[in-house]
């Protein structure tokens, strides 16, 4: 499923509607926070478990799309098993908006975070207070 990063309200009731729930046989997606400021959009996944080697994360065809599709080495001498880590892919519809030769990523504390930095003409401007003469 695509998000757009410019209308979340309508992708958030999509994201609500089509969230799996436990125990289904759909592919695992990640939950996500969407946060804007005047400079950048900020994209937050929770992903524990991980390590940030486990991330691909590229720019195609203005979309965002964030994969986990390495081999991940699997222990089978647990007594029980309630989660696993899982191969995923997520993609995110991109704004014309965006600066995509900028973006940058990090993984702290099983989070996921991506800025997304808006042009400098997508930027809200200050109001400019005319002098009368």
């Amino acid at each position: 499923m695509n998000t757009h990063l410019v209308t979340p309200e309508s992708s958030l009731l999509n994201e609500l509607l089509s969230r799996n729930l436990h125990g289904s046989h759909e592919p695992f997606s990640p939950q996500y926070n969407i946060k804007e400021t005047n400079d950048e959009y900020k994209l937050e996944l929770a992903v524990p478990g991980y390590v940030k080697e486990d991330f691909q994360i590229n720019v195609e065809d203005k979309s965002l799309v964030i994969k986990v599709a390495n081999e991940i080495t699997r222990e089978e001498n647990y007594l029980q098993k309630e989660f696993d880590r899982v191969n995923f892919e997520k993609k995110f519809d991109l704004s014309d908006k965006i600066n995509t030769e900028k973006i940058e990523a990090s993984y702290e504390n099983g989070i996921l975070s991506l800025s997304l930095p808006k042009k400098e003409e997508a930027r809200v401007k200050p109001p400019k207070l005319i002098e009368i003469k």
